[in-house]
C-alpha cells in the first residue's frame, strides 16, 4: 500500500514538474514575442516620426491621398505655400479638383495604377485663387496600415525659353 502511494506521488510530482517546465517555456516564448512586438512598435513609431518630420520640413510640395477614393488625406506646408490652399481646404477633396484638365488627371492616374509610379509630367494645376499654374507632377503608390496611398510631388515647371 505504501509502495503504491509512493509511486503515485512520484508520478504526480513528475507530471507537475513537466507541466511547470512546459508552462515556463510557453511563458518565456510569449514574453519574448511581447518584447519583440514592443521593439517593432517602437521602431515603427520612430520611423513614422522621422517620416512626419521629413514630410513637414520638405521644401517640395507634397500631397497624400487615398488610392481608392482619390481624396486628399494630407498636404505639407510647402504645398500650402505653393498653391495658396490651407490644409483644411484641401483635405477631403478629390485630387482631380486640383488639376486644370480632368483628362490629364485620369491619364496620370491610369499610368500610376499600371506602373505603381509616374515619371515627371508637365501639367497645369489650379491654385487657390483659381489661376492655372504650370507644374511638374510625379506620383507613387505606397502601402500603409490604412491601405494604399498615393504620394504626389509637385514642383514649379521650368519656364520655357
Amino acid at each position: 500500500y505504501w509502495m503504491m502511494g509512493s509511486v503515485i506521488i512520484l508520478l504526480i510530482g513528475a507530471q507537475l514538474y513537466h507541466t511547470r517546465k512546459a508552462n515556463d517555456e510557453v511563458y518565456l516564448r510569449h514574453l519574448s514575442q511581447v518584447e519583440e512586438r514592443l521593439r517593432l512598435e517602437h521602431e515603427r513609431d520612430q520611423s513614422m516620426s522621422r517620416f512626419r518630420r521629413i514630410f513637414l520640413l520638405n521644401p517640395t510640395a507634397l500631397l497624400v491621398q487615398t488610392a481608392n477614393t482619390q481624396a486628399v488625406v494630407e498636404v505639407n506646408p510647402a504645398f500650402e505655400r505653393s498653391f495658396g490652399y490651407r490644409a483644411d481646404q484641401v483635405v477631403g477633396l478629390r485630387a482631380g479638383a486640383l488639376w486644370v484638365d480632368e483628362q490629364e488627371w485620369q491619364a496620370h492616374r491610369k499610368t500610376l495604377i499600371e506602373r505603381g509610379h509616374t515619371d515627371w509630367q508637365q501639367r497645369q494645376w489650379r491654385r487657390a485663387d483659381g489661376a492655372a499654374v504650370d507644374v511638374l507632377v510625379s506620383s507613387e503608390l505606397s502601402e500603409d496600415q490604412s491601405g494604399v496611398l498615393i504620394l504626389t510631388t509637385v514642383i514649379d515647371a521650368p519656364a520655357a525659353g
